[in-house]
């Protein structure tokens, strides 16, 4: 499992650009942790698509984003035009991170997941998706995502994986578990300080620009789950439960120069 080294010779946005689709006046929270996480990757640019509650506190604590904001406190169908031209400027697109339940956030994310693009999903879209006409895609579920996906699949996460287009399922947990068409792999790195919110939505984060810069859908999820669990990991030894999400943003540099 090796991440692709940047080329020395290389030009902004030739390291990986994400397109994220993300956030709510409910959940500007999980945008900020995902798409900063992105960033933490090493990938150049993060274009965000948000509800317009969310873009003004985006571009407060985050400047380096580059904030799109849309009409109404959460994703709708109408949205769609004005997103285009920013969805094919991405490499790979992050979608879910505190979208929301809404059904017209539903709608629009229903035919977005299905565009030719390679896309990581997370959050409350894998709840309402059809996982078997997903392709080139990383999910991440929870437990109770994880159920959600294996019900309207009507198959295990390992046969999803295997009988997929080009499907990683990345399942969370005490020990992820990282499903391909291939193999299951186990990532064993974390602590359970890392139960709290938001943990979920860097590794979401992480994997999008492990993709953006080039590596394969398997290799990403297992470098993201690793990379994220080792930071939870330095930051319970010295702070003990007591750590906040947001400060795993800030010790990913360190673990990543390990």
């Amino acid at each position: 499992m090796r991440i692709k080294k940047r080329d020395p010779k290389s030009h902004k946005g030739q390291n990986g650009v994400i397109t994220a689709i993300v956030g709510s006046e409910l959940y500007p929270g999980a945008a900020f942790l995902s798409c900063t996480a992105a960033l933490r990757s090493g990938c150049d640019l993060v274009y965000v698509l948000t509800p317009a509650p969310c873009a003004g506190i985006l571009q407060h604590l985050c400047p380096e984003l580059i904030v799109i904001k849309l009409p109404g406190a959460h994703f709708m169908p109408s949205h769609k035009k004005a997103m285009e031209k920013w969805i094919a400027k991405a490499d790979v697109l992050l979608i879910g991170p505190g979208t929301g339940k809404e059904g017209s956030t539903k709608q629009l994310i229903k035919s977005i997941v299905l565009l030719a693009k390679p896309k990581v999903i997370d959050a409350d879209p894998l709840r309402y998706i059809n996982p078997s006409r997903m392709h080139d895609a990383v999910l991440t579920p929870h437990q109770d995502e994880a159920l959600s996906l294996q019900n309207t699949a009507r198959c295990s996460l390992m046969q999803l994986a295997k009988k997929g287009k080009n499907i990683v399922i990345l399942e969370k947990g005490r020990i992820d578990r990282i499903h391909t068409k291939t193999a299951t792999f186990q990532n064993r790195a974390g602590s359970a300080a890392m139960t709290k919110g938001g943990t979920g939505d860097i590794l979401a984060g992480l994997v999008a620009g492990f993709i953006a810069q080039g590596n394969e859908l398997a290799v990403s999820a297992r470098a993201a789950a690793w990379y994220n669990g080792k930071a939870g990991e330095l930051l319970t030894k010295r702070r003990g439960n007591a750590f906040l999400t947001r400060e795993i943003l800030d010790i990913l540099p360190e673990v990543m120069l390990q």
